[in-house]
């Protein structure tokens, strides 16, 4: 039975790229890029799962991580990230891209999250092998892009689509950050992504 203090609603927003997700198969909680999270009244649930999508300040924070971490939740990330973690080896999974896992039961994808614009290609290389994530929960496919541009692998999930619209009750969902900070995505330009993957 879930936490009556945690929100009717399985996804949950915290600003940036910042999300909370919960798996009704077993009543587990998951964060992906725990960023500014709220202090004060508010009670967070502490995390079963933390997935980081790369190591930017923004979307790694080791102090958010403190305020949702327990001593059995799992870290999944990037080597880079990983190594700045002082928590044990075996509570450390890492992720690269284009390839499929399956943690405390949880099974999910990753997808490269880089830049290809000529004037951006430092700030997110290729080289990095950084993430973005497919999770397929309650019913839903839930593409997590992290920080990335419109890249040719996007052009995969035109099957992960397909899959979910041929499975009634499904859907599939997508998720851009969205910010207004200088040299980052700009709401504009995340719609503009958004409606790109949504024509495959």
């Amino acid at each position: 039975m879930k936490n009556s203090n945690w929100p009717k609603n399985d996804l949950k927003w915290f600003g940036h790229a910042s999300f909370s997700f919960i798996d009704e198969n077993g009543n587990r909680i998951y964060y992906i890029d725990p960023f500014a999270l709220p202090t004060g009244r508010q009670v967070l649930e502490k995390a079963d799962i933390i997935f980081i999508t790369h190591a930017h300040y923004d979307h790694f924070s080791k102090e958010d991580i403190e305020k949702i971490i327990k001593n059995d939740t799992i870290l999944v990330a990037t080597a880079d990230v990983l190594a700045k973690i002082d928590i044990e080896n075996e509570r450390k999974v890492k992720v690269e891209p284009n390839k499929k896992y399956a943690v405390k039961g949880f099974s999910f994808a990753t997808i490269p999250a880089y830049n290809n614009h000529p004037d951006k290609l430092k700030f997110h290389p290729k080289a990095n092998n950084w993430v973005g994530y497919i999770f397929e929960l309650n019913g839903k496919k839930i593409y997590h892009a992290g920080d990335t541009d419109f890249i040719d692998e996007m052009r995969h999930l035109k099957r992960q689509k397909r899959q979910m619209q041929s499975a009634p009750k499904q859907q599939f969902l997508c998720i851009i950050e969205i910010c207004s900070r200088k040299k980052q995505k700009t709401p504009k330009k995340s719609l503009k992504l958004l409606s790109k993957i949504q024509r495959f």
